[in-house]
């Protein structure tokens, strides 16, 4: 079992959208892309402030990502209901 989930790991799956979480009183998405969107990204990750290199690295690639991918900002209610919402989200 841990192998073929190793293995599938390392193949790597598609991301189709890209979704930054909040808890809100309803669902509801808003759509985020650019500057926005990379600043959200890098707000939840772990850049390596103390490596300029690093940082140059992982801001470009912040870039490239939101750039393919459609990014949103979810608020949702914990629910069962959200699954649905989730999938009807269209790009």
């Amino acid at each position: 079992m841990a192998w073929r989930l190793q293995r599938a790991l390392i193949r790597g799956l598609p991301i189709d959208k890209l979704f930054f979480l909040r808890h809100g009183k309803k669902n509801s998405v808003q759509a985020k892309s650019g500057v926005g969107a990379v600043s959200m990204l890098l707000a939840r990750s772990f850049p390596p402030f103390w490596d300029k290199e690093g940082m140059a690295f992982t801001i470009e690639h912040c870039q490239r990502l939101v750039s393919k991918i459609p990014c949103y900002e979810l608020t949702f209610v914990p629910d069962a209901g959200m699954i649905d919402f989730v999938r009807s989200i269209s790009h």
